[in-house]
């Protein structure tokens, strides 16, 4: 028998949805991985840390919440709850003051002296009041539990975490909302020193992460104008700067800087400003605004049977390395979808938030949103097969939840919907048996939305790869007009019933396709000929079904259309 002890502290998702800018999401978020950080260090000292897997060492720099809402430990020597949550108090007590320090600091470089302003109403700076306020702000919650050796450990600490959960706690209305203040001037606080290991960050906005594309592409064209300026500064000014010296030695002035000078000067129009013409009118096209760029990417994403699994180990060890897998897969997970332009917000081993733009050409990696998620399930999949080694009773797998939606269309709205649709859509028993699903939803500025939702299960081989593979054929890179798009997804919703009918024929449909659109315009083209194939293989398949995965492939492809009327 062993005495095990949890923590678990929130309110999670009510934090996130009183912010409203980036920094203040961000900074809301992390909140809680740090203070799981201090609660972990601080127990080490008494207690022998089973979950979350944590190296004092780690330096953290990808700005990410990496540390999950619960800590599973037990005592090195006998300890008690109330010793425990004497250790969490001195947590909360050293948070309020680097909150105190802050507004101070902050005071200070205003002018002001120890008074700050919420809501356009004066207040006095207070490590008191600061302190009482985040006490009844937070929800943390302690558990304590005599476990018998050779059987599941944190199953029975998370039934009883879950029920103290369900306990209404509401802060203390009569104090200024101190923690909201703090997350909105996060920019140089001590959370953003230890999740980037700098003291100061800049959030990009919302817009700015949806036309992060345009910003890379103006860094590289950048680069490549510096050739001219370089070569004119080079042969034409240092020859200038010779002749001046000479003038002023009342020396000979050297014919050949004198030339060049004349020869440079006579051809200045054809060698530069024409150049640099032609080089506006590609930078001009180049990062010309297209309609997608002004949307965003809202993704939640949820690994599939990680809670049983650890909830069942009866070891110790085992726990640990579980732990140490999924901790290592947030840190690469986090590396990969930065290098793609997006934010993370919290990436808490098997468990994700972050922004994205809905595509970027300039990424190494993946280009579209969906093709990041196919990234990132390269990933969890080696993660998924060391866990394996260590519990397979289970498959790990990934779901998703994607809201595309406008820049300027209200945030927590948004976020709402793609958390709704993660636990209630993607991962629905009902509707997908094994999960590894994703629901995507994409909210036009004009207020009208589609959605659809694939299964990326084995059990169903080859559904989902054949459509990420035509998608990626052919999303930014051939010109496909909206209004052939269209037309053929109503073509095929019309003709529903007549491909059911003549699915099992041998190339059937295909041939359809073929001699259907064999006009001139259509002539060689592959795109109608693959289309074909797979709408046939689709409704060979899974003819209830394909008339819906081919409007979602279709539309979706047309959604990146850089000439798409908006």
């Amino acid at each position: 028998m062993c005495q095990y002890f949890a923590v678990t502290i929130g309110p999670i998702y009510e934090s996130l949805s009183q912010t409203k800018e980036t920094r203040q999401l961000w900074a809301a978020s992390y909140t809680f991985s740090y203070l799981i950080k201090k609660i972990i260090i601080i127990l080490g000292k008494d207690f022998v840390i089973i979950s979350p897997s944590f190296d004092p060492k780690f330096v953290n720099t990808t700005g990410a919440g990496l540390y999950p809402d619960r800590i599973y430990c037990y005592a090195k020597t006998t300890k008690t709850l109330a010793d425990l949550k004497i250790k969490i108090d001195e947590v909360l007590q050293n948070f309020a003051r680097e909150i105190n320090c802050h507004f101070i600091t902050m005071c200070s470089k205003l002018g002001v002296n120890d008074v700050f302003y919420i809501d356009a109403t004066a207040f006095k700076i207070s490590y008191n009041n600061i302190y009482k306020f985040i006490c009844s702000y937070f929800k943390y919650y302690t558990t304590t539990l005599l476990i018998e050796e050779g059987t599941p450990i944190l199953q029975p600490l998370n039934i009883m975490l879950d029920t103290l959960e369900l306990t209404a706690k509401l802060p203390d209305s009569k104090l200024p909302n101190y923690l909201a203040e703090y997350w909105f001037r996060s920019l140089n606080s001590p959370l953003v020193e230890d999740a980037f290991n700098k003291n100061w960050h800049h959030f990009n906005s919302l817009f700015q992460i949806s036309s992060v594309e345009l910003t890379e592409k103006a860094s590289k064209i950048k680069i490549e104008n510096k050739n001219i300026f370089n070569s004119f500064i080079k042969n034409h000014f240092t020859a200038i700067h010779r002749i001046e010296q000479s003038k002023l030695s009342k020396t000979a002035i050297p014919e050949n800087d004198q030339t060049q000078v004349t020869n440079f000067l006579a051809n200045f129009k054809s060698n530069v400003l024409n150049v640099i013409n032609q080089q506006i009118n590609i930078v001009t096209e180049k990062l010309k605004l297209n309609p997608y760029h002004k949307y965003i990417a809202i993704v939640y994403a949820d690994g599939d049977n990680i809670g049983k699994a650890i909830g069942g180990l009866n070891n110790v060890q085992n726990i640990d390395e579980f732990s140490k897998h999924l901790f290592d897969f947030s840190l690469v997970a986090s590396g990969l979808i930065e290098k793609y332009g997006a934010m993370p917000v919290y990436i808490g081993g098997d468990d994700m938030l972050f922004f994205a733009p809905v595509a970027n050409t300039q990424s190494p990696n993946a280009q579209h949103i969906l093709a990041l998620v196919s990234e990132i399930d390269k990933l969890y999949a080696e993660c998924a097969e060391k866990l394996t080694k260590i519990e397979a009773k289970y498959k790990y797998t990934m779901s998703y939840s994607i809201v595309i939606t406008y820049f300027k269309f209200p945030l927590y709205e948004s976020m709402r919907l793609g958390f709704d649709n993660l636990l209630y859509k993607a991962k629905n028993k009902k509707r997908f048996p094994n999960k590894n699903a994703l629901n995507v939803v994409i909210q036009k500025h004009s207020g009208q939305m589609w959605e659809f939702a694939h299964t990326k299960d084995i059990s169903y081989p080859t559904i989902y790869q054949e459509w990420m593979s035509f998608v990626n054929d052919y999303i930014l890179k051939e010109k496909l007009e909206s209004e052939y798009l269209n037309s053929l997804t109503h073509k095929i919703e019309n003709l529903d019933s007549l491909f059911k009918q003549s699915a099992f024929i041998p190339n059937g449909i295909k041939n359809f396709f073929e001699h259907s659109f064999n006009e001139d315009v259509h002539k060689n083209s592959q795109f109608i000929t693959k289309l074909g194939a797979l709408t046939q293989f689709y409704y060979t398949k899974c003819p209830d079904q394909a008339k819906n995965i081919i409007f979602s492939m279709l539309r979706y492809i047309d959604f990146f259309n850089p000439n798409k009327p908006e």
